[in-house]
């Protein structure tokens, strides 16, 4: 018989990237590439996860196993799950986020800019830039277990600064986008972000 309590395929990606994640009974976290492309794409995964574990960042430890990568488990709970089921304390959350947010962040002046657009807000300031430049890491990604916060799941880098606001904007937005009632909190989130930067919503 079977020992796999869970698994997730997502058919809408492209080959290079396409996998299968499975959690067997006792926990064991596998992620089965589908093409050689996916097999080079979670070695990138592994290496990514790497460089967060050397900048003392919490996540889980990626070792190949075989045609298989397996991930350590999380224990705790999901911060985006916990977010919409106390949705009345969301604003609390949010701000714990942001403080995570910033443990991963070194204060400076941005160099490496993504577009024109990210090059007008920060040229002249400086602000908390991202020590790894991920570009996945929002509430659904990160687990929480005993207060400690716990980021996953990141399969995408760039050698571009990211700055810590574009996290939290780009959390927030992909919130909005899975809660009917968020709209009236929006717009008071987005201040906590904003730094009286009216061009933000460039991102």
């Amino acid at each position: 018989t079977s020992n796999v309590a869970y698994a997730k395929y997502q058919p809408t990606r492209r080959q290079e990237y396409s996998t299968i994640t499975i959690i067997n009974d006792d926990n064991k976290v596998f992620k089965k590439p589908l093409s050689y492309g996916s097999i080079l794409h979670l070695e990138h995964m592994q290496k990514i996860h790497e460089k967060l574990s050397k900048n003392n960042i919490n996540t889980y430890k990626i070792s190949k196993n075989n045609d298989m990568f397996e991930l350590s488990f999380l224990e705790g709970k999901n911060l985006e799950e916990i977010i919409i089921n106390d949705f009345s304390n969301a604003e609390m959350w949010i701000d714990k986020y942001i403080e995570f947010v910033h443990t991963l962040c070194k204060k400076g002046k941005m160099k490496k800019f993504a577009n024109e657009k990210m090059k007008k807000i920060y040229e002249n300031e400086s602000t908390y830039i991202l020590k790894v430049g991920l570009l996945d890491f929002n509430f659904g990604n990160v687990i929480i277990n005993n207060d400690q916060f716990y980021l996953f799941d990141q399969e995408w880098e760039t050698d571009y600064d990211v700055p810590a606001d574009y996290v939290v904007y780009f959390s927030i937005k992909l919130l909005f986008e899975k809660i009917d009632n968020f709209e009236a909190k929006k717009e008071k989130m987005i201040e906590k972000i904003n730094n009286n930067k009216p061009d933000i919503i460039l991102f």
